[in-house]
């Protein structure tokens, strides 16, 4: 694949140019020019997306339900932050609240946990309402990590059978869904990331974006997930790259990319793209 700079600051991965597989790092093709201030996936009709110091990913794209509704889905990677950090604080609350009794602020900082905030956007465009049934999987998942999550993203027990007294996923392992239109965050926890050499570049390793396969499985004795129940289609998938990132890990050896029918996301394989 390869990648336009259009910037000192940020790398745009464009849509229509697939990134190897195979693990091949990138070539730059074409020089930079001033940094952006905005995305350059920003749909005209909105405000300019905005990125903060501390950003190093950003994925944006379309996805459509079958009913014609359409939402505009955005992300913002943050770097990863060791969990005795002041600016980890909320990330550190929300697992402990959400994790009770897996994880707590003395685990997070006695593993040298690095905490990595992923703030999500979906933005209903026109005027068909979303389908209640239809929720997307956001990327990073639960696969290998602690996970919680806040505001309109939201973390599903998903059983691998129906509900029996006794059976449960916990709260880390759970993944997270949008459900329609909204904003929320998940918060990812790395053990030992803040004490790698060089640390912080874990977050490298994850695939971020959304999904709309998920494992199948029940919720209670309702069936849930599974490839494409949800309905929908994606397009317009793209990614921006910070410079921040060339200096956290990325390109990860695995680093790659599904923008096709059923995925928007990047990033590196620790992770399968559906979840499993």
């Amino acid at each position: 694949m390869r990648i336009r700079h259009v910037g000192v600051l940020a790398v745009v991965i464009l849509p229509s140019l697939l990134l190897s597989a195979c693990g091949e790092k990138p070539q730059a093709d074409v020089a930079p020019s001033p940094a952006p201030s905005s995305s350059a996936f920003s749909d005209p009709t909105l405000a300019p997306l905005e990125f903060s110091a501390d950003v190093v990913l950003n994925v944006m794209g379309t996805v459509t339900a079958d009913n014609g509704a359409k939402m505009l889905l955005t992300l913002m990677v943050h770097a990863s932050k060791a969990a005795t950090d002041p600016d980890a604080a909320a990330g550190v609350s929300t697992l402990s609240t959400v994790c009770s009794g897996e994880l707590d602020s003395g685990v997070l900082s006695g593993g040298a946990f690095g905490i990595v905030q992923v703030d999500y956007l979906a933005t209903l465009v026109g005027t068909t309402a979303w389908p209640t049934t239809i929720e997307l999987m956001v990327m990073p998942t639960s696969q290998g990590v602690a996970l919680a999550s806040a505001g309109d993203v939201t973390q599903k027990e998903v059983l691998p059978a129906p509900f029996e007294p006794g059976s449960s996923v916990p709260h880390c392992k759970q993944n997270a869904f949008l459900s329609g239109p909204g904003a929320g965050t998940t918060f990812v926890a790395l053990a030992g990331d803040a004490s790698d050499n060089p640390p912080f570049e874990r977050w490298a390793d994850l695939p971020f974006g959304f999904s709309a396969d998920s494992p199948a499985g029940f919720v209670g004795t309702t069936a849930f997930g599974g490839p494409n129940l949800g309905g929908v289609t994606f397009s317009g998938c793209g990614a921006t790259i910070t410079a921040l990132a060339s200096t956290l890990g990325y390109p990860a050896a695995s680093w790659s990319q599904q923008f096709a029918k059923y995925h928007c996301a990047v990033g590196g394989t620790t992770q399968s793209f559906n979840g499993t």
